[in-house]
């Protein structure tokens, strides 16, 4: 009897151990980018970019927020500047280590308020989005391309993938040229690609006024499994061209 007892406490302490070990395994690193609209002026698009980061921990979250200014003729990315940098740190699986969180100082930190009124621009909220339903449009992705438009047959709006992947990777590297790595080494923001096209969906549209067109943004959701790098940026789309 008094074996059967000593068999069950190993087996019961040998479970603990194997709990407490997966909890506290160190998980892999994984990074999130993620754009909301924020304003809009006659020549840009203002969005808020959100890049969070667990720092191959279970309890901390590094959050780096920025500004992004939009060129509605370029479609590129002109302008950029820190907003927050926070880390929150805590243990999620017991309350022993209570939840912490330090604002870090930042040089040339705005108040992205104050940018938009700058240049005459108006607030928007994420709702003001549209998603491709809501539009009417289709959207679809060949190897070569990425398009939008009422037909499959001739889109109104397309990008070639390479473009697309360029805008993705210039993007990512806005967020370090504005918020450099907290941590020395290797950076799987900027190593991040996203070749394949059943990796990327089109999850919103944001459309604006020119003076004989509308400048098209679509917010791309892409994972990079490799990296852990999960995004939803938006990327400027040309209109497509006539054949």
């Amino acid at each position: 009897m008094l074996r059967k007892r000593t068999v069950l406490t190993v087996i019961i302490l040998l479970a603990a151990w194997a709990v407490q070990g997966s909890a506290g395994a160190t998980p892999p690193r994984a990074i999130t980018a993620e754009d909301s609209l924020f304003g809009v002026s006659k020549s840009h698009l203002f969005l808020l970019r959100s890049v969070r980061d667990n720092l191959e921990t279970h309890g901390t979250t590094l959050t780096d927020i920025l500004l992004v200014a939009k060129s509605f003729e370029t479609g590129r990315e002109e302008n950029a500047w820190p907003v927050r940098r926070v880390m929150a740190t805590g243990d999620p699986f017991t309350s022993r280590v209570p939840e912490h969180v330090k604002d870090h100082a930042l040089q040339s930190r705005v108040n992205p308020y104050d940018i938009l009124a700058a240049h005459r621009g108006r607030p928007l909220a994420d709702t003001d989005a549209q998603r491709p339903a809501d539009a009417l449009l289709q959207n679809w992705s060949t190897e070569k391309t990425h398009s939008i438009g009422r037909w499959t047959n001739k889109p109104d709006y397309e990008i070639g993938r390479q473009a697309l992947a360029e805008q993705l990777g210039a993007s990512l590297a806005t967020v370090r040229r504005v918020l450099p790595a907290y941590q020395d080494g290797y950076d799987p923001l900027l190593k991040a690609k996203f070749p394949k096209r059943e990796n990327c969906q089109t999850d919103k549209l944001y459309f604006a006024p020119l003076q004989d067109r509308l400048a098209a943004f679509i917010r791309l959701h892409c994972l990079d499994t490799d990296e852990q790098v999960n995004v939803s940026i938006y990327v400027a789309v040309p209109v497509a061209e006539m054949d």
